[in-house]
């Protein structure tokens, strides 16, 4: 079966809700080497796939063809990968920080505490009130993996 390669990409950033290689290269956490090496192959990126698939709740078979229906495909998935990603990096920075004695962790520093402090600052870095329907997003982070 041959794969249209470019198409796939272009459902890619669909789904990741990306604008250009960029920002899918930032969404997937890959290097613009390692997207470039599977936009200029002969196969789908089945890594690739498989990872947006996870991270927005796409169907690969949409990712592919494009024929199943797109309904799948949401801004609020989206936004919940983006969301994951952040969070894993913010957490990082934390601990990057621990270690470095640039901030101390206390008894009450749990890391529930920590993946709060990472949703309140996504949402305000991207600009979601509290009240809208991603109030949960970390419940829906978990219950999507």
């Amino acid at each position: 079966m041959n794969f249209d390669i470019k198409a796939i990409f272009e459902r890619m950033k669909v789904a990741t809700n990306s604008q250009n290689d960029n920002q899918l290269c930032k969404f997937l956490g890959r290097s613009s080497s390692t997207v470039s090496g599977w936009k200029n192959g002969s196969v789908p990126p089945w890594t690739g796939l498989y990872e947006v698939k996870q991270k927005t709740g796409v169907s690969i078979d949409w990712l592919l063809t494009g024929q199943e229906a797109q309904a799948t495909v949401t801004q609020e998935n989206a936004l919940i990968g983006e969301y994951s990603n952040f969070k894993a990096a913010y957490l990082r920075g934390i601990s990057l920080a621990h270690e470095l004695n640039w901030i101390a962790r206390t008894d009450k520093t749990t890391d529930s505490t920590l993946s709060d402090m990472a949703e309140m600052t996504f949402k305000k870095f991207k600009g979601i009130d509290a009240s809208t329907e991603l109030e949960n997003i970390s419940d829906k982070v978990r219950k999507s993996t």
